[in-house]
Protein backbone atom coordinates (compact mmCIF):
# COMPACT_ATOMS: atom_id res chain seq x y z
CA UNK A 1 0.00 0.00 0.00
CA UNK A 2 2.71 2.28 0.47
CA UNK A 3 4.76 2.09 -2.53
CA UNK A 4 1.48 2.68 -4.74
CA UNK A 5 0.84 5.90 -2.14
CA UNK A 6 4.02 7.20 -2.77
CA UNK A 7 4.35 6.78 -6.42
CA UNK A 8 0.43 8.12 -7.28
CA UNK A 9 2.11 11.05 -4.56
CA UNK A 10 4.82 11.42 -6.92
CA UNK A 11 2.29 12.06 -9.59
CA UNK A 12 0.54 14.41 -7.97
CA UNK A 13 3.40 16.85 -7.44
CA UNK A 14 4.19 16.53 -11.35
CA UNK A 15 0.26 17.34 -12.38
CA UNK A 16 -0.18 20.16 -9.46
CA UNK A 17 2.46 21.96 -11.80
CA UNK A 18 0.26 21.76 -15.23
CA UNK A 19 -3.16 20.95 -13.76
CA UNK A 20 -5.12 24.19 -15.55
CA UNK A 21 -3.51 23.62 -18.86
CA UNK A 22 -4.02 19.73 -19.26
CA UNK A 23 -7.46 18.37 -20.39
CA UNK A 24 -8.41 14.74 -19.02
CA UNK A 25 -7.34 12.36 -21.09
CA UNK A 26 -3.39 13.35 -21.46
CA UNK A 27 -3.09 13.71 -17.33
CA UNK A 28 -5.05 10.06 -16.79
CA UNK A 29 -2.18 8.90 -19.63
CA UNK A 30 0.63 10.97 -17.95
CA UNK A 31 -0.37 9.28 -14.34
CA UNK A 32 -0.53 6.01 -15.98
CA UNK A 33 2.73 6.40 -17.65
CA UNK A 34 4.59 7.61 -14.27
CA UNK A 35 3.58 5.33 -11.90
CA UNK A 36 3.58 2.13 -14.26
CA UNK A 37 7.27 2.72 -16.04
CA UNK A 38 8.85 5.45 -14.61
CA UNK A 39 8.41 5.59 -11.12
CA UNK A 40 9.23 2.05 -10.45
CA UNK A 41 12.43 2.27 -12.31
CA UNK A 42 13.57 5.07 -10.55
CA UNK A 43 12.72 3.55 -7.20
CA UNK A 44 14.42 0.48 -8.22
CA UNK A 45 17.75 2.20 -8.83
CA UNK A 46 17.74 4.16 -5.66
CA UNK A 47 15.60 1.62 -3.26
CA UNK A 48 16.36 -2.06 -4.36
CA UNK A 49 20.20 -3.03 -5.45
CA UNK A 50 20.20 -0.82 -8.34
CA UNK A 51 23.26 1.40 -10.01
CA UNK A 52 22.05 4.33 -7.28
CA UNK A 53 22.07 2.06 -4.27
CA UNK A 54 24.41 2.45 -1.27
CA UNK A 55 23.36 -0.80 0.15
CA UNK A 56 24.55 -3.94 -2.38
CA UNK A 57 24.51 -2.68 -6.06
CA UNK A 58 27.30 -4.44 -6.95
CA UNK A 59 27.95 -8.14 -6.50
CA UNK A 60 31.70 -9.72 -5.18
CA UNK A 61 33.51 -12.51 -6.60
CA UNK A 62 31.40 -14.80 -4.80
CA UNK A 63 28.09 -13.40 -5.89
CA UNK A 64 27.01 -11.75 -2.65
CA UNK A 65 25.94 -8.01 -3.36
CA UNK A 66 28.46 -5.94 -0.97
CA UNK A 67 27.11 -2.19 0.49
CA UNK A 68 28.94 0.64 -1.83
CA UNK A 69 28.48 2.99 1.06
CA UNK A 70 31.53 2.14 3.77
CA UNK A 71 32.01 5.22 5.58
CA UNK A 72 35.06 6.39 3.89
CA UNK A 73 35.71 8.81 0.88
CA UNK A 74 35.97 6.09 -1.33
CA UNK A 75 32.16 5.85 -1.12
CA UNK A 76 29.20 6.38 -3.31
CA UNK A 77 25.84 5.30 -3.71
CA UNK A 78 22.75 7.30 -2.75
CA UNK A 79 21.29 6.99 1.01
CA UNK A 80 17.57 8.09 0.75
CA UNK A 81 16.61 9.34 3.84
CA UNK A 82 12.94 8.14 4.47
CA UNK A 83 12.62 8.17 0.23
CA UNK A 84 12.06 11.69 -0.04
CA UNK A 85 14.74 11.94 -2.34
CA UNK A 86 12.93 9.47 -5.37
CA UNK A 87 9.71 11.09 -4.74
CA UNK A 88 10.46 14.79 -4.69
CA UNK A 89 12.89 14.56 -7.33
CA UNK A 90 11.47 12.22 -9.83
CA UNK A 91 7.85 14.74 -9.45
CA UNK A 92 9.71 17.27 -9.94
CA UNK A 93 11.63 16.74 -13.11
CA UNK A 94 8.05 15.33 -14.38
CA UNK A 95 6.49 18.78 -13.68
CA UNK A 96 9.39 20.31 -15.51
CA UNK A 97 9.08 18.52 -18.41
CA UNK A 98 5.15 18.28 -18.59
CA UNK A 99 5.73 21.89 -18.49
CA UNK A 100 7.39 22.21 -21.05
CA UNK A 101 5.51 19.60 -23.38
CA UNK A 102 2.40 21.60 -22.54
CA UNK A 103 4.05 25.48 -23.04
CA UNK A 104 2.36 28.34 -21.67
Amino acid sequence: WTCGATAVSNTIFARGAYSERASLIPSLFFTLISTCLIYPVLVHWTWGQGWLSAWGAYPDSNGDFRPIFSGSLDSNGLIDGSGAGVVHLAGGCMALMGTIIIGP
